[in-house]
């Protein structure tokens, strides 16, 4: 379900998703609750090269109701 985009020195990023409309039209997400190094590296990449990158945690998770209290939003179905 990742979107998998091409970086610099043959290497790939995969990228959580691209929203095509509403309030985040045309942005790349990428969902993170932790970042290992490699990981980080190459996100930084991909927002150099792509506008409108945001991570989203889980703070960010909550505030848009897709998490309640750490855990999917139950309005949305189970997993």
């Amino acid at each position: 379900w990742q979107i998998v985009c091409d970086l610099p020195n043959n290497q790939t990023y995969r990228i959580d998703a691209r929203i095509k409309s509403g309030l985040y039209k045309n942005a790349w997400i990428e969902i993170k609750g932790f970042f290992h190094k490699d990981a980080k590296r190459k996100f930084r990449k991909f927002s150099q090269i792509h506008k409108n990158v945001q991570l989203w945690d889980r703070t960010v998770l909550e505030r848009l109701g897709i998490l309640v209290n750490g855990k999917p939003n139950p309005i949305y179905g189970s997993p």
